[in-house]
C-alpha cells in the first residue's frame, strides 16, 4: 500500500456554490484507490451534509461509487455539492489510476 496523498478540488465556479473546497487524503494499494478522509470546506449550507458525506466516503475504495448518481443531487445553487464531488471523485481516477 502506498503512503497517503492530498488531493484538493477547488470548484471551478465559486458564485454558484457554497463549498471552497473538498481535501481528500487518498491511498493507493495497486490500482484500486481509497478514500482515507475528506474535508469539505466552505461555511454556507448544511454542515451535516458535510459530516454524513465525509462519513459515507471514509476508507471506501473510489470504485464503489457509482460517481455520476453524486451528480444528480441538486440544491439551490447552479452547482450542488454534488456537481462538484462527482467532478472531483473523476478528477482523482484520472490522476491516479493506471491508464
Amino acid at each position: 500500500m502506498s503512503d497517503l496523498q492530498n488531493f484538493l478540488f477547488i470548484p471551478e465556479d465559486k458564485d454558484n456554490t457554497c463549498k471552497e473546497s473538498f481535501e481528500f487524503t487518498i491511498q493507493k494499494d495497486g490500482d484500486t484507490i481509497y478514500i482515507r478522509d475528506l474535508k469539505i470546506i466552505g461555511e454556507m449550507g448544511c454542515q451535516g451534509y458535510i459530516k454524513i458525506v465525509s462519513y459515507l466516503l471514509k476508507d471506501k475504495n473510489i470504485d464503489s461509487f457509482e460517481i455520476e448518481q453524486f451528480s444528480k443531487v441538486t440544491c439551490n445553487r447552479n452547482v450542488s455539492c454534488g456537481i462538484n464531488l462527482a467532478e472531483a471523485l473523476r478528477q482523482i481516477k484520472d490522476k491516479y489510476q493506471s491508464k
